[in-house]
């Protein structure tokens, strides 16, 4: 993505209300879809108007006495912060990958993406996180946010995330509840350009 903020790929000012967002939206993503613009660049003024993003929420067994929830009310509140034309898919991970969209999905229906979100995967297993995390990379997304307790099955993930990260896509790290495995989140966030957060229950 560009280094510009939403409004100015949409071109409409930070205050505009969400139907001057959403109509600017509309229009620019459909006089720059690749389908209709024929244009050398149109699929890179296409992208300036989309954000997708990958959530990746531990459904481990470890995440047990409330951090599942904690996390899900993490992301339920992001989810309500997100700007219109943005993108989502969530992955819930243990020993088995559990995609809630099965593609980005797009913010118009947002009562539905909660909905979801809320019902989804219940908790359970252990946590390998590098297929998930392979799995998020793969979808070439803005940024990743990893919410997790950190008790991951592989320990220090770090070397691992940069091998596999050769787009440099932003890892951000939400830590709930324990911390033993904050210097390890810490360095994913930190080597990916991302941010690192920790979450008291």
């Amino acid at each position: 993505m560009s280094g510009k903020s939403l409004y100015e790929n949409l071109q409409v000012h930070p205050d505009a209300s969400p139907e001057v967002i959403k109509a600017a939206y509309k229009s620019l993503s459909t006089k720059y879809h690749p389908d209709r613009d024929k244009s050398a660049d149109a699929a890179r003024r296409f992208a300036k108007i989309q954000q997708a993003f990958v959530f990746l929420i531990d459904a481990s067994s470890s995440m047990l006495d409330g951090k599942d929830q904690a996390a899900r009310r993490e992301l339920i509140a992001s989810v309500r912060r997100m700007d219109q034309g943005m993108e989502l898919e969530v992955i819930f991970f243990t020993t088995t990958i559990t995609r809630v969209f099965g593609q980005f999905a797009s913010l118009k229906d947002r009562a539905n993406i909660i909905d979801k979100i809320a019902n989804a995967t219940p908790v359970t297993g252990g946590t390998p996180v590098m297929p998930a995390l392979e799995e998020a990379i793969r979808m070439n997304p803005d940024a990743v946010f990893l919410l997790t307790d950190g008790s991951f099955n592989e320990g220090d993930i770090s070397a691992a995330t940069r091998s596999i990260n050769s787009n440099s896509i932003p890892i951000n790290t939400i830590a709930f509840v324990d911390r033993s495995m904050e210097s390890v989140l810490k360095q994913v966030a930190s080597d990916s350009g991302g941010d690192y957060r920790y979450v008291a229950k």
